[in-house]
């Protein structure tokens, strides 16, 4: 199995814990130009139609959006822990979908209160070995970020929006960040919704 991934991503940390819960091997592989909206490889932009991570490789088989994927590795690979698809006592999806958000909110300095449920939840989940690992991972890419406000200023990493994204940016009064975006040509858009001359 190949899993087209960033370590950063929520989304792709979730199908990672997922496949070291239920003992699967799989390569990791990040995907050539992602952030820039170009340079994908055939196998990546083959599989996703986003052009976004996570994507899993299973044989011939492609599946693309977390969610999918871990209904996809449930299907094909039944028996295997995370076994409880909405959480409940044993460690499952809603907890592998949601320790990704709270270890992010965490390494910038806003843990859980102390003492609190969710702080003993965390504590408790972060003790896996499949979650401790893909923390790992993410907090070593950290660094990759240094200088990432630059390339979005020069347009040599665009921030996307697609479809909920873009409709989220104008409901909550993020219009003019995507109007100053194409401007400054540093956001791109889903190909559906990529602005032409032509419009």
């Amino acid at each position: 199995m190949i899993l087209f991934e960033h370590p950063l991503s929520p989304y792709s940390q979730k199908v990672k814990i997922a496949l070291r819960e239920k003992g699967l091997p799989f390569e990791l592989r990040v995907p050539d130009g992602l952030g820039s909206g170009a340079g994908y490889s055939a196998d990546f932009a083959g599989a996703s139609p986003r052009v976004e991570v996570p994507v899993l490789i299973d044989g011939d088989t492609r599946v693309f959006d977390s969610t999918i994927i871990l209904e996809y590795l449930e299907d094909q690979y039944p028996g295997r822990c995370p076994a409880a698809r909405f959480g409940g006592g044993r460690f499952g999806w809603a907890d592998l979908s949601v320790v990704p958000y709270v270890n992010c909110s965490a390494s910038f300095g806003h843990p859980p209160e102390a003492g609190t449920p969710l702080a003993a939840w965390l504590a408790r989940v972060n003790a896996r070995p499949a979650v401790a690992q893909t923390a790992a991972e993410a907090e070593a890419a950290i660094p990759t970020l240094e200088g990432l406000d630059a390339l979005v200023r020069d347009g040599s990493f665009k921030r996307e929006y697609r479809d909920y994204r873009l409709e989220w940016m104008v409901k909550s009064g993020g219009l003019e960040v995507v109007l100053d975006g194409i401007a400054k040509n540093n956001i791109r858009f889903s190909a559906d919704f990529s602005p032409t001359k032509d419009n």
